[in-house]
């Protein structure tokens, strides 16, 4: 798996199977995720305009203006 995706994404297998291995950010990408958990967060990106959440994942930009059209027509 590490040679394909290192190949895959033209990275140095011997450096990216180490740094996987390593797993050193493996607390903070744990508390991070409990974090997002917590906070209802489905997937990333989340989108929050005005406190408010509009999406998470890819959001087209026609979304998102149209969702900011809406808010400043109220």
């Amino acid at each position: 798996l590490f040679a394909f995706l290192s190949e895959h994404l033209e990275l140095d297998a011997k450096d990216f199977s180490s740094c996987y291995n390593d797993q050193g950010t493996l607390p903070a990408v744990l508390q991070d995720y409990e974090e997002g958990l917590g906070l209802g967060l489905i997937g990333t990106p989340t989108l929050f305009i005005n406190g408010e959440q509009m999406g998470a994942g890819a959001i087209a930009t026609t979304d998102i203006l149209n969702y900011v059209e809406e808010i400043l027509a109220q």
